[in-house]
């Protein structure tokens, strides 16, 4: 009776020392999985956020392009508004121009090209003997006198600058009535020729187209007075005049075609 009972209680000893044994294995292995456990989970979680981050990501890029066409295709209407509101304002001015002078025929075109020799001298317009347009012709831009015509063919012309050195027309001083004779120089300034001496030219007078030939239309503005200086013995007095002339900026024209002979 007494071994049956040593047998029980060493089988109940060895019972609870089997439990023990493995509950420290439980904790000490789950001690060494645990940060493996948690750097999976961690690993797992950073690759589905970069997964996120990559699917938003395209999806922006796909909405910035859809973006950028918009802004494309709004910038294009744009421009053409700006051309049509242009286009509608240089006819505006042709209009004026007629309504203006309605004894004078009116032709309306566009700079086509520079003279590769000196563009800041001729340029030309897609206007010619077809349509009316003969040497002599007055050629204006923004409402000023930018030259004559030089040379016409069939189809398109050659435009004398008013900044050419050979360029000369009668002129009037708006202010004062003057008569002159404007003589042309660079794309800044110009001359006033043959001005004597007791004839009333003031600085700031605007000076403009003059009817004295009956052939063109009187009062195109073509520059203003930028100074007046007379030296004691001298013919003439010394009279430079601001034209402010960029070719480059040139694009719509307006031809005035002067009367003849028969018509005057």
């Amino acid at each position: 009776m007494r071994k049956v009972f040593l047998y029980f209680i060493s089988f109940i000893i060895f019972i609870l020392l089997a439990t023990f044994i493995l509950n420290k294995a439980k904790i000490v292995s789950f001690s060494i999985v645990a940060p493996i456990l948690n750097g999976i989970s961690y690993v797992d979680e950073k690759i589905n956020d970069f997964l996120k981050y990559i699917e938003e990501k395209g999806e922006l890029i796909e909405e910035n392009k859809k973006l950028k066409y918009e802004v494309e295709k709004l910038k294009a209407k744009i421009i053409h508004l700006k051309s049509v509101q242009y286009q509608n304002m240089k006819l505006k001015e042709i209009l004026r121009f007629k309504e203006n002078y309605p004894r004078f025929i009116i032709r309306a075109g566009k700079v086509i090209g520079y003279s590769p020799e000196n563009w800041t001298e001729f340029i030309y317009i897609n206007l010619g003997k077809e349509d009316g347009v003969s040497k002599g012709d007055l050629v204006i831009s923004n409402g000023h006198l930018i030259g004559i015509i030089f040379d016409s063919v069939n189809n398109y012309s050659t435009v004398m600058l008013i900044s050419n050195k050979n360029f000369r027309i009668p002129i009037r001083t708006r202010k004062t009535r003057e008569l002159a004779i404007y003589q042309g120089s660079n794309l800044s300034y110009g001359y006033l020729k043959y001005v004597k001496p007791e004839q009333d030219i003031r600085e700031g007078d605007l000076i403009e187209t003059t009817d004295i030939d009956n052939r063109y239309p009187a009062g195109i503005p073509i520059g203003v007075v930028k100074s007046v200086s007379y030296k004691e013995g001298e013919v003439f007095k010394n009279v430079k005049v601001e034209i402010n002339l960029n070719p480059l900026n040139l694009e719509y024209v307006i031809v005035v075609i002067g009367k003849s002979k028969k018509e005057q």
